[in-house]
């Protein structure tokens, strides 16, 4: 089994542009942070600008499909 320590994109594509990682950290961090560190800044994000209960952590997504109208 692979080692899931560490996310499978650097975390330049996961950054918000109104809360980067030097917000969250208040210094340079790697590309690819460990997975506790990416989930520490997503965490931190929905706390301070958004709803908390949109994100979900220790769920299989199966499927996904785009709806054109929405």
């Amino acid at each position: 089994m692979y080692d899931l320590l560490y996310t499978n994109a650097a975390k330049e594509m996961h950054e918000y542009s109104y809360y980067t990682h030097m917000d969250h950290w208040g210094k340079p961090t790697p590309s690819f942070p460990p997975r506790a560190g990416m989930r520490s800044y997503l965490e931190a994000r929905f706390l301070k600008y958004g709803e908390p209960s949109w994100i979900q952590f220790n769920t299989v997504v199966k499927k996904v499909s785009y709806d054109e109208e929405t």
